[in-house]
């Protein structure tokens, strides 16, 4: 009925980043509420929805086919998904523009998106009372949302890498160190969900990883036993295009839904610009995205099932 909403109660605005959102402190010595750290707020929100719509068909052939087919599609919104398990932690890890009491509606983690799905399968004829079905199933389903965040604190209300990254323009708005301004817009403008943000901050999920496709088999044997008791042997393989080559059927997501790109190391004096330390985007061991090893592996699995 309701989202939930936290708050943390013990920081106040104390100025605003050239970027245009606002810089946080926690009381400082002396003053109320200096005796506290966190003093978080659980409330609700009627802000945030979800709906989804899809299809199905399915359709029995001649000689033993099998075929259905179905697609989803869904969008979620949020302010915030509350992932963690402590109230602190589902208000600082918000990927947020400004304000952490206030984030803006955007795309929840749990956004669904597209979702393709295709199995057939094949019963062939009985030979002396042995019954064969093979099957194949084949799932597309959009990748994990993701957004692009510093890997320090911003904004000064205590919390590292919940801060969205505010894309320049040019080298009039931000001082690079450890690498340039060129080598950091090259990875801006590999994507659009990257590129059409330059000049604004990051917007939280607006990216999604690579599409997740996967293809599984299944064979399996009845065998007569008498009387009314039924055997099966099965043979399961998930992630067949793994077995046929290793760079297929990967599985990869973006580590805790953000890319961490730049490091907020400081401001400048002489300027008053941001400085943003990149050294870690640059590096030629940077990952975008990380590979499930699980789910990115092909797999195999005999079983055998007895009726009664």
């Amino acid at each position: 009925m309701h989202g939930i909403k936290y708050q943390n109660l013990n920081i106040r605005p104390i100025g605003t980043r050239p970027d245009g959102r606002p810089v946080f402190s926690f009381p400082p010595a002396g003053t109320p509420g200096a005796q506290y750290g966190d003093v978080i707020l659980l409330t609700n929100s009627s802000e945030g929805n979800s709906w989804s719509v899809s299809f199905e068909g399915r359709r029995p052939f001649r000689n033993g086919w099998f075929a259905s087919a179905s697609y989803l599609y869904g969008q979620s919104r949020s302010i915030m998904d509350g992932n963690f398990s402590q109230a602190a932690s589902n208000w600082g890890q918000v990927f947020q523009p400004g304000d952490p009491n206030n984030p803006p509606i955007t795309r929840s983690n749990f956004d669904p998106g597209h979702r393709l799905n295709v199995a057939v399968s094949r019963e062939f004829p009985p030979i002396r009372t042995v019954r064969v079905t093979a099957s194949a199933f084949y799932s597309a389903l959009s990748g994990r949302p993701y957004s692009l965040n510093f890997s320090s604190d911003f904004n000064g209300d205590g919390r590292t890498t919940n801060d969205l990254l505010y894309i320049p323009r040019g080298t009039d708005e931000v001082v690079f160190t450890g690498g340039t301004f060129d080598q950091f817009m090259a990875f801006i403008r590999q994507e659009d969900c990257y590129s059409r943000f330059i000049g604004a901050i990051h917007e939280r999920n607006a990216c999604r990883a690579p599409w997740i496709q996967t293809v599984d088999f299944r064979l399996a044997v009845q065998l007569p036993t008498g009387g009314r008791t039924r055997t099966e042997l099965t043979f399961d393989l998930a992630n067949l295009p793994n077995l046929l080559d290793r760079d297929f059927g990967l599985l990869h997501y973006a580590n805790f839904n953000d890319i961490l790109v730049a490091r907020f190391a400081g401001v400048d004096p002489p300027t008053g610009r941001p400085i943003y330390d990149i050294g870690s985007l640059v590096r030629p061991t940077f990952q975008r995205f990380l590979r499930d090893d699980l789910k990115s592996r092909w797999q195999g699995k005999f079983g055998m099932r007895v009726r009664f």
